[in-house]
C-alpha cells in the first residue's frame, strides 16, 4: 500500500493540510446546498466520496483522471480496500488532460454531467504536473465547463 515513509516531513504536513483544507472547502459547499454535482480534477485514489457524507448531498460525484488510474482507483477500492458503497453514484470520466485535443466539459457532458447545473470542482495534487500552457488550458477547459455559481 501507499505510504509516506520517505517523504520529506514538508511534504508529509503538507499533504495533510491540502487535504484537509479542500475537506474543509467541500464540506462548506455541501451545507450552503445549490450544488447537484462534485467532480474531482485529477481524481487519482481520492477516496472522498466515500469518506465524507456530506457527499450524500450532491446528486453525484465525477473522478476526472486519465484511464489507467481510473481503471486501477475502481480495482483497488472495490478488492484491496472492500471499499463500502459512496455516499453518492461516482462516475468516472476519463481524460488526459495533457492532450491538447481533450474538452473537460464535453468529456463531462458525456457521461452524465449538466453543464447548466452550479457545481463543485476541485483538484488536489494535479496542476504542479501540467507545464505552464497546461495550466492554462486547464483553467480555460474547467471555466467552459462550469455553470454560473460554480
Amino acid at each position: 500500500m501507499f505510504k509516506l515513509d520517505g517523504w520529506p516531513e514538508f511534504h508529509k504536513q503538507w499533504t495533510a493540510v491540502r487535504t484537509r483544507f479542500i475537506d474543509d472547502a467541500i464540506q462548506a459547499r455541501a451545507d450552503t446546498g445549490g450544488f447537484a454535482q462534485i467532480v474531482n480534477l485529477g481524481a487519482g485514489m481520492d477516496t472522498r466520496a466515500y469518506r465524507m457524507q456530506c457527499f450524500a448531498k450532491f446528486d453525484r460525484a465525477f473522478d476526472v483522471d486519465m484511464a489507467g488510474v481510473n481503471e486501477s482507483r475502481q480495482k483497488v477500492f472495490r478488492d484491496v480496500l472492500r471499499a463500502p458503497k459512496a455516499h453518492c453514484p461516482v462516475i468516472s470520466v476519463d481524460i488526459d488532460f495533457l492532450d491538447e485535443q481533450v474538452s473537460v466539459r464535453e468529456a463531462l457532458v458525456g457521461r452524465g454531467f449538466d453543464a447548466e447545473k452550479p457545481s463543485v470542482f476541485f483538484a488536489e495534487g494535479l496542476i504542479m504536473y501540467l507545464g505552464a500552457a497546461g495550466k492554462v488550458k486547464f483553467l480555460r477547459e474547467v471555466s467552459a465547463a462550469a455553470a454560473p455559481g460554480s
